[in-house]
């Protein structure tokens, strides 16, 4: 299921910038075109990162104990003590929360991303604002691209695409 969003991004950013390519918006000075291709190389590089980036899952109890030297009654006692998730029995810590998309307790949640395919947690949450800030930039810029290549091509004369035909 997770390679579902991933296809989907993948798909409209090729499609996007493959349309932009094919009708000449693509910027002409070549400064502009590196920042551009910059970019887009950075977003793909961060979403990547954010959606296959452990988001800071939690440790299971089984874990836990494992790590912990030998058992005494200070464990018993802490391990009493210790509050832990009923679907998946990873240890609950201030702001974890669990995550039914992923099945698996997520420290520091704060959401699941469809679009990541993963959740956006104590590890991915940099990443995610870093991505969020380039993607909305690259969105931003493809539109300029892509209006100015509809004024150039006005201005050249070219006729406007045929209205698309009904099917019904």
């Amino acid at each position: 299921r997770k390679w579902q969003p991933r296809l989907v991004w993948v798909s409209l950013h090729a499609g996007g910038i493959g349309l932009l390519l094919l009708s000449g918006g693509w910027p002409s000075q070549t400064s502009i075109a590196a920042v551009y291709s910059a970019v887009i190389t950075l977003t793909a590089l961060l979403y990547a990162a954010a959606s296959f980036r452990d988001p800071g899952y939690a440790e299971t109890a089984a874990k836990t104990a494992a790590r912990l030297a030998s058992p005494s009654d200070d464990f018993q006692e802490a391990l009493l003590d210790q509050a832990y998730c009923v679907h998946c029995h990873a240890e609950l810590r201030a702001r974890t929360k669990h995550c039914h998309d992923c099945c698996r307790c997520v420290r520091r949640m704060d959401h699941h991303c469809w679009w990541l395919g993963n959740c956006v947690g104590e590890r991915t949450h940099c990443i995610f604002v870093s991505y969020l800030f380039l993607q909305t930039a690259l969105l931003v810029a493809t539109g300029v691209f892509a209006s100015l290549a509809v004024g150039a091509a006005e201005r050249r004369g070219d006729p406007p695409p045929p209205p698309p035909r009904g099917g019904g």
